[in-house]
């Protein structure tokens, strides 16, 4: 099993303009042209997923939407999971989901810290053990969500380099 992690885009701020909470924070103009460049450069390197499972924040869904086309086609699923959510505090809940689908390859789009704790959960380290910058993506190999702790990060892309 394959999973992706990405750590949303940049986004604007409480308080701009039609921003009245934090889960209304759409990304900027930068932050879509992240997603979009993070969406190409997988795409070019032959990343297609079963499953895209999505923080059901403003920010998190717009940095999955041009995700969604390395969704495979006819089998791929988009699920929105309660337990992304800024410091839910429920990796648990997110790996059950990723578990329930029952896929080879999953994209996990979501926030720090939380995104953070799952990248330590997934290869036995502290829950800052990797850094995600916004719109970085970490794969790991592993043998399926029962196998947390022994899995292998296998490549970081931090935007700079995509």
């Amino acid at each position: 099993m394959k999973i992706v992690l990405v750590r949303h885009a940049e986004a604007g701020s409480v308080g701009d303009p039609g921003v009245p909470c934090d889960a209304d924070r759409p990304l900027t103009e930068f932050g879509r042209a992240t997603a979009e460049r993070l969406s190409d450069a997988l795409a070019t390197r032959g990343y297609f997923f079963d499953a895209l499972v999505c923080s059901p924040l403003l920010r998190a869904r717009q940095t999955g939407e041009p995700l969604k086309r390395l969704l495979k086609t006819g089998s791929g699923k988009f699920v929105v999971c309660d337990g992304l959510a800024p410091d839910s505090r429920r990796p648990e809940s997110v790996l059950k989901t990723i578990e329930e689908l029952n896929a080879g390859q999953v994209l996990v789009v979501g926030h720090l810290p939380d995104i953070a704790v799952l990248a330590g959960m997934l290869i036995g380290a502290g829950a800052r053990a990797i850094e995600f910058d916004k719109g970085t993506a970490a794969c790991f190999d592993c043998g399926g969500v029962r196998s947390v702790g022994v899995a292998t990060l296998t490549w970081l892309l931090s935007p700079e380099w995509y």
